[in-house]
């Protein structure tokens, strides 16, 4: 096999693979029941990484053969992803792991990482749609008293295997 052909299907391989882009709080973290009855009490509710949330996103990723991208806040306090695997994350994650932290919006940084790597599909999982309009018809928005269900599971593979968009629409502006 010739050289070109190799590095032709190398890269076809890599524009095959696919991206999540991860929203921790509400997504695989959230209040535990009874949260409401502790903020009338005082107490500083805090959002858990629920097991059950972060089986069906590593069952995600195995199916799709996704790499993870962090676009949380959560990236703000360092790296996240010895944490992430304490709380039983095992989906591996794309070198550039995160998003940069340039703003203005979450989706804009989405755009910028999307722009910067050979990324192939994409999915975007976020609890919250603002500032993602550009990625609209990749984004499942997990309800955020409840995390990532098979439902959202199932939305997200549907994406990932059905839309080669690259682009998100008007590069991410309006």
């Amino acid at each position: 096999m010739n050289q070109n052909r190799v590095q032709a299907m190398v890269a076809s391989e890599h524009c095959l693979s696919t991206i999540i882009f991860l929203d921790i709080d509400g997504v695989l973290a959230f209040y535990p029941a009874g949260w409401k009855q502790r903020l009338r009490s005082g107490q500083k509710p805090r959002r858990v990484l629920h097991v059950d949330a972060i089986e069906r996103f590593n069952r995600l990723c195995a199916e799709t053969a996704s790499l993870v991208v962090v676009s949380s806040t959560w990236r703000l306090h360092g790296d996240v992803r010895p944490h992430l695997a304490h709380a039983g994350l095992t989906a591996p994650f794309h070198a550039d792991w995160c998003t940069d932290e340039d703003g203005p919006t979450r989706g804009d940084e989405i755009t910028r990482w999307l722009q910067a790597h050979d990324a192939g599909r994409y999915v975007v999982l976020d609890d919250r749609p603002e500032g993602l309009e550009a990625h609209a018809s990749h984004l499942v928005q997990p309800h955020w008293r409840v995390g990532l269900l098979d439902h959202d599971v199932a939305r997200a593979i549907e994406i990932l295997r059905g839309c080669p968009d690259l682009t998100p629409a008007n590069g991410g502006h309006d």
